[in-house]
């Protein structure tokens, strides 16, 4: 069936019969199981890791995952926690290196209990020393609206409604509170990059001044979430872009501006940790958003001076609607932490540099 498709979307092409290349009917559902919004959201989050040619692999890996994991439906929210499980064992090269904090509560029996046993192998692999859960899962949940209350400041709750979408969503949920309470003095990334930067003093006939003024530039985009920044003026160029790991790429190209290799001296951090063999970089393994503590008023995970051991959480990377811990693979003392909360971070990108013991 998928030959006979494929011929004819080609004859279809040919023939100019449809705008775009898009089968009506999916035949190759057989065999990836996989329902149409289901690929859709795939297709997605490969695109945001920079890894879609690589589609055809996650849709052989998900019956595999769905069969490890008990054969969970593929309808909200399992098919999002098969599907993303799926995507990190193809991109990590690895079944199961990393393995999302929603994939580990699903496997402990937080949301039910699977339509089949869940494989063994996998229970011990992602729980651990952990034990599932058998009573009914609702009941190990403490109320937690009236916590809530108390710890959000009660001016930015405004309705119930607000109180809720905090519960769901704390990060997102208090920055948008805040914005919302005073725009002006909670600009938008963009905004603050606009207002910090004026073009024409950018660009000027001192070199000083202009390689003074792009480490402004670069220094805002390292405390936001821009990933990249472009200006033109007259014969000059300016593109300077989010690099991995938290470098910025800076190009000029004018007849008679800043050379080269100022605008690459002021992309470079003075205090670079020096590369040596004690040295172990923890870096991101997907594209997402960093977060130093499991919510916006707990404590990080860790902080520079700490002494932490083989397994410990150093923080969280939110990526495809998940959840997902980084663990310490080494022994050894935190050194620097180069990233903020809620920045968003390359796949590479050094998280945690620990000096090991």
């Amino acid at each position: 069936m998928e030959e006979i498709a494929e011929y004819f979307e080609t004859v279809a092409e040919n023939k100019k019969l449809t705008r775009n290349r898009q089968s009506l009917i999916d035949t190759a559902v057989i065999t990836h199981q996989i329902p149409g919004g289901m690929v859709s959201n795939l297709i997605s989050q490969l695109e945001k890791q920079k890894a879609l040619d690589r589609m055809e692999e996650v849709l052989k890996e998900i019956p595999r995952v769905r069969e490890d994991l008990g054969f969970p439906p593929l309808v909200t929210p399992t098919s999002q926690i098969v599907g993303t499980q799926a995507v990190f064992n193809v991109l990590l090269g690895e079944r199961y290196k990393v393995v999302p904090q929603e994939v580990k509560e699903y496997v402990k029996g937080f949301y039910g209990r699977s339509p089949a046993p869940i494989k063994k192998a996998i229970v011990k692999k992602i729980l651990k020393d952990e034990t599932q859960i058998t009573c009914r899962p609702a009941d190990l949940l403490p109320p937690i609206l009236e916590q809530l209350k108390v710890e959000i400041d009660k001016e930015l709750i405004k309705t119930e409604e607000d109180l809720i979408c905090y519960a769901l969503f704390p990060e997102v949920a208090l920055r948008f509170f805040r914005w919302r309470n005073n725009p002006s003095e909670n600009p938008s990334d963009e905004e603050k990059l606009e207002k910090a930067i004026e073009k024409k003093k950018i660009i000027e006939k001192k070199p000083a001044d202009s390689v003074n003024q792009i480490k402004h530039v670069i220094e805002i985009m390292k405390k936001s979430e821009i990933m990249e920044f472009n200006m033109e003026e007259g014969e000059t160029k300016l593109i300077i872009k989010r690099g991995i790991p938290q470098k910025s790429e800076t190009q000029i190209c004018a007849p008679s501006s800043i050379p080269f290799e100022n605008a690459q001296n002021a992309s470079k951090d003075k205090n670079t940790i020096s590369e040596a063999d004690n040295i172990y970089k923890v870096v991101s393994p997907m594209v997402g958003t960093f977060y130093s503590a499991p919510s916006p008023n707990a404590e990080d995970f860790i902080k520079i001076g700490d002494i932490v051991e083989e397994g410990k959480i150093l923080c969280i990377v939110e990526a495809m609607k998940l959840m997902n811990e980084i663990t310490s693979e080494k022994k050894g003392k935190i050194i620097d932490i180069p990233v903020k909360k809620g920045q968003t971070v390359e796949k590479g990108q050094v998280l945690v540099i620990i000096e090991t013991i």
